[in-house]
């Protein structure tokens, strides 16, 4: 078969949007979302961009590709071809089309993901130099059937300790909030598990801070604040979700290195939980690649589920052709309280 690969045109995003959903059917990819998107990244110093692969004889979509830009050289990528027509060479046009497009805009480095449970994807960026940096594993749960009696002392522990547990909408009237809220992020960032690490660790800024917590995503009344003597020493989100599916996203969560294993993460992962009992979902989802904010998840109900698997590849001049970059790439061992 013949097929071309080409920019993705404005009335095609149904298509490409259908067709992710169909070679992974949990996501939820729409149109609109999508063009939001290349909106918001239309500023970026490389806006988002998509190709399509068509199929010439039928001028079926038979595969998608992405990639936007993160943050200094480093940019992320989306891949997937149509059931059926795998193993011809399509998958590899697509990676090619990315690579190319990144080299020539100075990238570098591109991130993939895939499933756990996808060991095809996995063998083919592998073999074509992507290495695994970590695994972010979802976990699930009930709030309605979640037994979190055991833990229904903690946070009276935790206050008797000079810990108290706010509202973000109650701690966010304080005119230094988000100062403090960048000064807590700058903490727990020193070994939060990143994808595509630095060499050296450069201080978030709050403007960064304001935008990683959301508002648009994050339900101020129903995410906590752990405060300790008008410091900020912990935090756990809740938000996000599907409210027709009645499901919500609990995390991050995240706690200050000074105040590590007191239980602190747990409690506020209660908390969170038992907002979302509250407000009638019946799906809580948590993702983590680290081993210790896992190992809270399950300690109070949570279940593993599938894990997505991130992996980095460097960008030089033999992109292009298929072969691993210059540069070494070592996977990140991390275990860190928080997510």
């Amino acid at each position: 078969m013949t097929f071309t690969i080409r920019p993705l045109q404005d009335d095609e995003y149904e298509r490409a949007a259908a067709l992710t959903t169909r070679i992974d059917p949990r996501r939820r990819d729409t149109a609109g979302a999508w063009r939001r998107e290349d909106a918001d990244r239309a500023s970026a110093p490389v806006p988002m961009r998509r190709w399509a692969a068509v199929d010439d004889a039928s001028g079926e979509m038979i595969g998608y590709a992405s990639a936007w830009h993160m943050r200094k050289g480093k940019h992320r990528m989306d891949l997937g071809v149509a059931p059926g027509f795998r193993r011809q060479g399509i998958g590899d046009a697509l990676l090619r089309t990315i690579i190319d497009a990144l080299v020539a805009s100075d990238a570098a480095t591109v991130q993939a993901r895939a499933s756990d449970e996808d060991g095809d994807s996995l063998r083919f960026y592998e073999r074509r130099g992507f290495v695994e940096i970590h695994r972010v594993r979802e976990l699930w749960m009930d709030p309605r059937t979640a037994d979190l009696s055991p833990f229904d002392d903690l946070p009276v522990r935790l206050e008797a300790e000079g810990i108290r547990f706010v509202t973000f909408a109650d701690a966010a009237a304080d005119a230094e909030f988000w100062s403090k809220m960048t000064d807590l992020q700058n903490d727990v960032l020193r070994d939060w598990p990143d994808p595509d690490p630095d060499p050296e660790l450069e201080p978030t800024s709050e403007a960064e801070v304001r935008r990683f917590f959301e508002w648009s995503w994050l339900i101020p009344d129903a995410s906590f604040i752990a405060v300790a003597g008008g410091e900020l020493v912990g935090y756990s989100g809740l938000g996000g979700g599907d409210r027709e599916e009645a499901r919500i996203e609990s995390g991050p969560t995240a706690v200050r290195t000074d105040f590590r294993g007191r239980g602190l993460a747990t409690a506020l992962k209660v908390l969170a939980v038992r907002e979302a009992r509250r407000l009638g979902f019946t799906r809580v989802r948590a993702q983590s690649a680290n081993p210790a904010m896992i190992r809270v998840g399950e300690k109070i109900g949570f279940v593993p589920g599938i894990a997505e698997v991130r992996l980095l590849r460097r960008l030089g001049s033999s992109a292009s052709e298929g072969q691993t970059a210059p540069g070494v790439l070592e996977p990140a061992r991390r275990a860190t309280p928080s997510s």
